[in-house]
């Protein structure tokens, strides 16, 4: 029952030298199943679902990319280029 996952979180438990408490996936459970999130939470991991492409689940990438836009809006605002191409 997906052991990429499970090697995942073995890979990420030896890099930071802690336990994995929380799992966030943008899925319902009909995607994972019962089964997947019972293994898991008898584990100790909690399972938490969110509606399916929530945006606020990625705020460290979602913050990445509206600095980096703002920056290049900034640089060709400043580049006095033509507003047309």
């Amino acid at each position: 029952m997906f052991p990429a996952l499970i090697e995942v979180i073995y890979i990420i438990e030896r890099e930071i030298i802690d336990k994995v408490v929380i799992m966030k996936a943008d899925n319902d459970k009909s995607e994972f199943g019962f089964k997947f999130v019972r293994r898991y939470n008898k584990d100790g991991i909690i399972f938490e679902l969110y509606f399916t492409y929530k945006y606020s689940m990625n705020k460290v990438s979602e913050r990445h990319i509206y600095t980096t836009d703002y920056k290049v809006r900034s640089l060709l605002f400043n580049a006095d280029l033509l507003l047309e191409f």
